[in-house]
Order: structure tokens, then C-alpha cells, then sequence
């Protein structure tokens, strides 16, 4: 669904069966609750933002945030609307843009 490549060069991959990330070497797939999903929910987003964070929009569960050692979920209990995050962005002041099938959502870091 969406590919977004890091200041490493590891390559993050959304589908329909969840998130792959390929280190160069290695393929490591998230696809279950245990790995960091709310739920088996294919991804369909991905962006990079201006701290090196990757962020994840799915198909019902909400946005995830990678930080590169934790995963921080973002949902309804944060005030975001669960739909269908089809498109992520960053704009110059670093605020995050998610394009949802009921709308816009802003999201200020």
C-alpha cells in the first residue's frame, strides 16, 4: 500500500497483511497484537517525520508512532477519529497531516 524508506536505508512497507520493515539484510513483519498492532488491520500509510520517527496509518485501528525503540499507538482514548488512514504527511513546521476517509486530521508535535 506504501513504502517510506529511512536515514539508514531501511525500507518500511505497508500491506494488507500488516507492516514488513527490510533492513538491507534482514525482513522483520508486524502483524499481530504482540508485535505492536491494535489489531490485524492492514497498514496503509507511512511517513518519516522530521525526529526520524515512522508513523503508521492502518485501516481501523488508528496511527502508530515508531521511535525506534517504542511503539506508541494513537486512537480514540487520544482523540483521534478511528477511520481509514489512507495518506500521512509532514508539512515545513513538522506537523503531521493524515488524509482519513472521514477527513482531515492534524496532528502538531
Amino acid at each position: 500500500m506504501d513504502i517510506v524508506i529511512d536515514n539508514q536505508g531501511d525500507k518500511w512497507f505497508a500491506t494488507f497483511g500488516g507492516l514488513s520493515e527490510f533492513d538491507r539484510t534482514t525482513w522483520t513483519t508486524f502483524k499481530t497484537q504482540t508485535d505492536w498492532l491494535e489489531s490485524e488491520s492492514p497498514v496503509l500509510s507511512t511517513a518519516i517525520d522530521s525526529k526520524g520517527h515512522k508513523w503508521f496509518g492502518s485501516n481501523g485501528w488508528g496511527i502508530s508512532e515508531f521511535d525506534g525503540v517504542k511503539w506508541t499507538t494513537y486512537t480514540t482514548a487520544n482523540s483521534i477519529v478511528i477511520a481509514p488512514v489512507n495518506a500521512i504527511t509532514k508539512d515545513t513546521n513538522g506537523n503531521l497531516w493524515f488524509g482519513t476517509s472521514n477527513g482531515l486530521l492534524e496532528l502538531t508535535k
